[in-house]
């Protein structure tokens, strides 16, 4: 990480030890994780809402994102400037997560018993050990197997089994609380990209603003220096009802992950569930906010003009166009 991010990344923290904004945020979380709302009528009859605002779940990679938007924003040039591996990285961790999931639901330390474990390898590829699995659930279908029969294809499925869960200790020691920092590296830029694309700046910009915490608002400075002159942008703070305020909601997340990469407490090589989902979630809200459009109203507040539905059209159009393993 270069000098101008850590000092970036200081400053969001330093702001934010001033003043931590949570106005309303579990009911924002429960309209965009998708439940139905109950409210009481003017009648006294209840009235039932089924909000339309969900994030996506996303099956595309990040970069295949940002390349997919190279004409109409300058993000991808911005995060060359502040983090060349960004995208990449948080590429990476999504796979990372996912097969720590499939690794879990093998439940292979019930399978070991008391047999003794295999040493934990310290390192691991993702691709092989997918294909490891796939090795695994094919054996795990033989009779042989079915039935724990001495044979060479028992023998074979029961060293698979130690294999797996000693590389599922690597793989989870991968996902430590630091693994958030990854999510602040992508999420910085893109929150200043909409700022400069709001604006039609160059990504070269990226360099004038930094994010910090006012009262009860979230705040971009940006230090114009062909003029000096200092502006500010608030972060538009929609009701949960709308999407308006997803850059807010955004700028809300990386200090919840600059926090947690601090925390000390870690589970070490043991899966976490509870982290997994929390960095699946931001990884669908930093490509969900890499696909829509903002602008800067006639108050200074920066705020999101896509729909929900419209970023749900762009992703079916992204997994349309995922070439298949043939081609």
């Amino acid at each position: 990480m270069d000098e101008y991010m850590e000092q970036e990344q200081s400053n969001v923290r330093e702001e934010h030890s001033r003043k931590r904004v949570r106005k309303g945020h579990k009911l924002r979380n429960a309209i965009i994780a998708g439940v139905v709302v109950v409210g009481v009528g003017v009648s006294g009859t209840l009235v039932y809402f089924n909000m339309d605002n969900k994030t996506p779940n996303f099956t595309v990679p990040a970069h295949q994102i940002v390349s997919s938007i190279s004409d109409s924003t300058v993000f991808d040039e911005a995060i060359e400037i502040v983090n060349a591996e960004a995208i990449d990285e948080l590429d990476s961790l999504g796979e990372i997560v996912e097969l720590s999931e499939r690794l879990h639901s093998l439940d292979l330390n019930k399978k070991i018993g008391n047999l003794a474990h295999y040493e934990m390898p310290s390192e691991f590829s993702v691709d092989d050990v997918n294909a490891l699995i796939d090795q695994y659930q094919e054996l795990a279908q033989q009779e042989n197997v079915k039935n724990g029969v001495l044979s060479e294809e028992d023998r074979e499925f029961t060293k698979l089994t130690l294999t797996l869960e000693a590389y599922e200790r690597s793989v989870n020691g991968t996902l430590s609380n630091d693994a958030y920092q990854t999510l602040v590296n992508y999420g910085i830029p893109c929150v200043k990209s909409k700022v400069l694309d709001a604006c039609g700046f160059a990504a070269g910009e990226i360099s004038n603003m930094r994010i910090g915490a006012g009262n009860n608002s979230y705040l971009i400075t940006f230090n114009d220096t062909e003029t000096d002159k200092e502006y500010i942008i608030k972060a538009h703070d929609s009701n949960p009802f709308s999407s308006t305020g997803y850059v807010h909601d955004v700028i809300e997340s990386i200090y919840d992950w600059q926090t947690k990469s601090a925390n000390q407490t870690d589970t070490g090589t043991s899966y976490d569930g509870k982290r997994n989902d929390d960095i699946k979630k931001g990884i669908n809200s930093l490509k969900t906010l890499t696909l829509m459009n903002c602008e800067i109203d006639k108050n200074g507040e920066i705020k999101v003009t896509s729909k929900m539905e419209e970023v749900r059209e762009k992703v079916k159009t992204l997994t349309q166009d995922v070439p298949s393993n043939n081609e």
